[in-house]
């Protein structure tokens, strides 16, 4: 029993000297590569350290992934009671480094810090980042390995820098100035509510022509939009101002179900004339509403114009459409689009 007890006492110090060895600067040369190894293998994003230096109850690295971009981690940490505080420095150099990931072509530069604390079970999240140049910052949190919480202030998104990172034509130039706060997006419990606002952007007129063969006078519009979640339903509203014309929208989503109301003003049909190569005047509206599921969605309103009006409806899944002209006054249409009044009465 004595020379049993001597021996499991042996073997109890010798694994204790590894691991105390594997925290020391030889031990952490030895840690690093198999550290690689196993990120390496499990995960879409090829890494290698910089530097890696691994204590009791601290960490500092540096991590080369995506070519030419880096993340910088240094914190404490707790072996036994398995709580974290780290913080996280990252820049990623060029975004379509992750288009396998996404499965998206991305282009531009990100800058994002913060810091990680907590537990296995319970990690919160909370960081900035200069993302299409804003100024934002977010808050996440995780119980049991799974989104509970994403709370997020986007200050000044710059939206030209969005389109040039999704790869579009950067066609608007403005600001976008968004408040996100998702308490549950457990989509049976949802609860939560987002809401976003655009003012004052302008279109970029020569790259529409460049790009769409599209002329627009001088535009400027903007954008008040907001979100609802509650349970299982979404009620939504969005009111778009520009100089060509007005558009609301307000409805609810629930159980994959769109019950939604539009309308569509033009105060002045004439700013539309560079749009459709054709000289026209008047005003112009439309208001209707959208239903179904989103596979088969109903459109059913009716637009007003030269004294008339017209009945539509359309099922954007069948996509055909259906229309019944109503009372529109010739001598009205005639003079919308700028023609002599050489005639009168009604179109049915």
């Amino acid at each position: 029993m004595k020379k049993f007890l001597i021996f499991f006492s042996s073997v109890i110090v010798i694994f204790a000297a590894f691991i105390v060895f594997l925290f020391t600067p030889p031990g952490n040369a030895l840690l690093k590569p198999i550290v690689e190894s196993q990120i390496n293998s499990k995960s879409p994003v090829k890494i290698s350290f910089d530097k890696f230096r691994v204590g009791f109850g601290n960490i500092d690295l540096k991590i080369k992934l995506l070519k030419n971009s880096v993340a910088n981690i240094k914190g404490n940490y707790s072996l036994f009671s398995q709580n974290f505080n780290i913080n996280y420095n990252v820049h990623i150099d060029n975004l379509n480094n992750l288009k396998n990931i996404v499965n998206y072509p991305l282009r531009g530069s990100v800058d994002t810090s913060g810091n990680i604390k907590g537990n296995i079970k319970d990690i919160k999240i909370k960081g900035i980042t200069n993302f299409a140049k804003s100024n934002s910052n977010y808050f996440v949190e995780l119980k049991n390995k799974k989104v509970s919480k994403i709370l997020a202030d986007i200050k000044n998104l710059d939206l030209a820098s969005l389109l040039y990172i999704v790869n579009k034509p950067k066609f608007i130039d403005g600001k976008l100035n968004s408040n996100i706060v998702l308490n549950s997006i457990d989509i049976n419990n949802l609860d939560g509510n987002i809401k976003a606002y655009i003012k004052n952007a302008t279109v970029n007129r020569n790259l529409l022509k460049k790009e769409y063969n599209l002329t627009l006078p001088k535009t400027a519009l903007n954008l008040n939009a907001k979100a609802l979640m509650k349970d299982k339903k979404i009620n939504f509203f969005a009111n778009l101002v520009s100089n060509l014309l007005k558009a609301n929208i307000n409805g609810k989503f629930e159980n994959n179900y769109l019950s939604s109301k539009y309308i569509v003003l033009a105060d002045n049909l004439s700013v539309l004339t560079p749009v459709i190569n054709q000289k026209i005047r008047g005003k112009f509206k439309t208001e209707g509403n959208i239903k179904g599921k989103t596979d088969n969605l109903l459109v059913k309103g009716i637009a007003y114009l030269a004294g008339g009006n017209i009945d539509y409806q359309t099922n954007l899944g069948k996509k055909e459409l259906i229309y019944r002209v109503n009372n529109i006054k010739i001598n009205k249409l005639l003079y919308m689009v700028y023609q002599p009044i050489y005639s009168y009465g009604n179109i049915d």
